[in-house]
């Protein structure tokens, strides 16, 4: 059985101003839940990004030897993104209007990943065997 988390999504973009779209993404690049603003493939496209983002902080974390991977963020003109591991193969990415407090929505993710941490992990994909 499943949970649908895209309502936590959506609270989180309700009470965090300036986050304008809240992703929970596999860290393989897979969607697991979202606010429902973005399309299909928009947030398909989002979570392969983030993917990417992830693996290069982790590159970062084992060349620096400067511990564990916490957030990551991108400031672009109009926006920024914040990418932050939540729970064991998760990550929580918001996208925020480029003034919005940076800090608050670091905040508002932290005690998002605390509180329901064991809820946004997503276990390891296996190999299904392939039958003739």
């Amino acid at each position: 059985m499943t949970t649908d988390l895209s309502w936590l999504m959506t609270s989180l973009i309700e009470q965090t101003p300036g986050v304008v779209e809240a992703m929970l993404l596999s860290d393989d690049g897979l969607k697991v839940a979202h606010d429902g603003t973005l399309d299909t493939d928009a947030v398909d496209q989002m979570a392969a990004i983030s993917s990417g983002l992830v693996s290069l902080g982790l590159g970062f974390e084992t060349h620096c030897a400067a511990g564990r991977l916490r957030s990551l963020t991108v400031a672009l003109t109009d926006r920024q993104v914040v990418v932050m591991q939540a729970g064991g193969g998760a990550n929580l990415t918001v996208l925020a209007d480029a003034e919005a407090d940076t800090g608050a929505i670091g905040i508002a993710m932290v005690q998002l990943v605390e509180r329901l941490g064991w809820h946004l992990s997503v276990p390891a994909r296996t190999a299904q065997p392939q039958t003739p």
